[in-house]
């Protein structure tokens, strides 16, 4: 669903996050210097917990993440831009955020939720 650039050796903060938003019909979202701008007070885990591209191991236990986000950041050509996201796409744009700042998601496990 996303990737870092840090993931690939390449030190930019860059990610790129693929999202299905029906069956079959994705979103693509590529954003530069991403930040999270707002979030709500909601938190919410993926149900099945998360996994990562750079884990090569099941990681049990569940990350509490906020349920909305608003990240700003620049698209491929340097236009400013805002997304909104809510559950699963909230979910991914942190994660991604994460490792741009050298946290990986079983760093962030509640292991009483």
């Amino acid at each position: 669903m996303g990737l870092a650039f840090p993931q690939l050796g390449i030190n930019k903060r860059i990610i790129v996050i693929v999202h299905e938003v029906d069956e079959g019909v994705f979103d693509n979202y590529v954003v530069i210097n991403p930040k999270i701008v707002s979030y709500s007070t909601e938190m919410i885990a993926a149900e099945a917990g998360e996994g990562c591209l750079s884990v090569n191991r099941e990681v049990e236990g569940h990350v509490k993440r906020y349920a909305r986000v608003t990240i700003e950041g620049f698209d491929e050509d340097g236009n400013k831009i805002r997304v909104r996201a809510r559950e699963e796409l909230s979910i991914a744009f942190q994660h991604e955020i994460d490792h741009l700042n050298g946290i990986l998601f079983y760093d962030r496990i509640d292991k009483i939720y």
